[in-house]
């Protein structure tokens, strides 16, 4: 046998076809097209689903700030206590971790990513100034519950220290239920 001159029968495939790299090239450009398309959505869904961890840290704060504060002493309606509306007042700051931020902290301006405020709930099963109305017994009578009280939590993603809750669509709600610490 001729080692100059194989014969063809004989002659060992090297490279692949231009068949098959035109159809492995294709199949890799649509996974990589596909995987590209999906980037914004995924960003998307971790986007709000770090808000909720953080809005949800909020709310937990806040309410138990609320719970633990002095509420004062009774007073007449629509608070019931003294010291509640004082508390109702304030407004919260948080960085995007959702720590609280005191205003008068030095890099203030430029860690506040959340601004949180209060204030009893009207909503259905609630009276006006935020009561949660106690079952008693087989009777229609529902006697305001003043020792614990139904409150929305209202957060907006705003660096505006003076940010204003007046459009509903710009900030979330939360509606949770604070008792008096004795």
């Amino acid at each position: 046998m001729n080692r100059l001159f194989p014969s063809f029968h004989h002659r060992t495939r090297q490279a692949f076809s231009l068949a098959e790299v035109a159809i492995s090239v294709a199949i890799l450009a649509l996974s990589l097209t596909t995987l590209l398309g999906l980037i914004p959505s995924v960003m998307d869904n971790m986007r709000q689903a770090t808000n909720r961890t953080a809005e949800t840290r909020i709310v937990s704060e806040i309410s138990g700030a609320i719970g633990l504060a002095d509420w004062g002493a009774p007073a007449a309606a629509p608070h019931h206590w003294s010291n509640l509306p004082t508390i109702l007042a304030n407004r919260w700051y948080f960085d995007d971790q959702a720590n609280p931020i005191a205003p008068d902290d030095a890099s203030f301006d430029l860690r506040v990513a959340y601004v949180a405020s209060a204030q009893l709930a009207s909503e259905s099963g609630t009276t006006a100034h935020g009561d949660i109305n106690m079952p008693v017994g087989d009777t229609a009578d529902l006697p305001a519950a003043t020792n614990a009280k139904a409150i929305h939590i209202r957060i907006a993603s705003s660096t505006r220290e003076n940010f204003p809750f007046d459009n509903p669509n710009t900030f979330s709600t939360y509606l949770t239920l604070v008792a008096r610490q004795f």
